[in-house]
């Protein structure tokens, strides 16, 4: 399913299913201007859901002010179980930004009983990007990102109330950064156990190079001494540039992190897993982690048709790529 999105370049960074089968796609488009936030929602075919804002589609941008900037990214979308839609990003202006959190009907209208009119604005630091969010059970919302504060980027997170009032009981009112490597650090993924602790997933600096980087907090946002080395857990694979992407955990509780790693040309495919205590647990791949070097992927060839209209499908062939 491909979609022409506002009046430029469009790109989706985040996806969610409902129970009906209906397909919620999140990132920004442009509106010949700059960056708007933006959500699609498709039926389960993959044809857009003319029932969800216009066409199936909502638009969202601020005004250029002190506090909402010209250009909005959107990088995260989550279902609550009442069917709102959560989007999380940053909005930006002379390149400093602010985490935006922005929460939608069913219908794709701005849900007003979220922050204020359907929007949360949160500045950390100097400037602060947001990548992630993750909904905990008793439906308040982590969002994660990067903060610079005092000039060095750090992992940043903040946590919501379901009313989109930052919690006073996670970190220092709300907010939390922590110094994991260098400078800059940045959080891509995050994780909520079962028990409640908090896994972050992203890269932090060693030197200058990247690793690729875990942080887990117990449910206040205090650090987990008992998870790897006093709560962070760092490691590089082949390359340079080393980052956490996504996390998952498996049925007996492991932590998988998926990223990239690359030596500074091409980008490889990084997979870990890790045991309950951080620890790399060493029965998986090469020592706890696998690489892929995307330039060696096996392709498959195309043997049918599939419904391609002729001219296109010949493209295809000729084509691989």
């Amino acid at each position: 399913a491909i979609r022409n999105f506002g009046k430029g370049d469009a790109v989706a960074y985040s996806l969610a299913v409902d129970p009906s089968g209906k397909i919620v796609v999140g990132g920004y488009s442009s509106n010949g201007r700059d960056l708007d936030f933006g959500l699609l929602r498709l039926r389960k075919d993959g044809l857009a859901d003319l029932s969800f804002g216009e066409n199936g589609q909502v638009i969202t941008g601020f005004s250029d002010d002190d506090n909402r900037g010209a250009d909005e990214h959107g990088y995260s979308v989550l279902l609550q179980p009442d069917g709102k839609i959560l989007l999380s990003g940053y909005s930006e202006v002379n390149n400093k930004a602010v985490f935006v959190t922005l929460r939608y009907n069913s219908s794709g209208s701005l849900d007003t009983t979220f922050g204020v009119s359907g929007t949360v604005v949160t500045q950390i630091g100097v400037s602060d990007r947001a990548y992630t969010s993750a909904l905990q059970p008793d439906g308040k919302i982590l969002v994660g990102g990067t903060s610079i504060i005092n000039g060095v980027g750090r992992f940043a997170m903040v946590r919501y109330l379901p009313n989109g009032i930052l919690d006073p009981d996670f970190g220092e009112g709300g907010l939390l950064t922590t110094a994991v490597g260098g400078n800059p650090d940045a959080i891509y993924g995050l994780l909520v156990q079962s028990d409640g602790r908090i896994v972050a997933g992203g890269s932090s600096a060693h030197g200058a190079d990247m690793n690729f980087s875990l942080v887990r907090y117990l449910a206040d946002g205090t650090m987990d001494k008992n998870f790897a080395k006093r709560g962070i857990s760092t490691q590089q694979f082949e390359g340079k540039y080393n980052a956490v992407y996504a996390l998952s955990l498996t049925s007996d509780g492991k932590i998988l992190a998926a990223g990239v790693s690359s030596p500074g040309t091409d980008y490889n495919v990084a997979i870990a897993r890790y045991q309950t205590d951080g620890k790399v647990d060493k029965n998986f791949g090469t020592d706890g982690n696998y690489r892929q070097v995307a330039r060696a992927a096996r392709r498959t060839p195309i043997t049918a048709e599939i419904g391609l209209p002729p001219l296109l499908f010949r493209s295809l062939l000729g084509n691989p790529e």
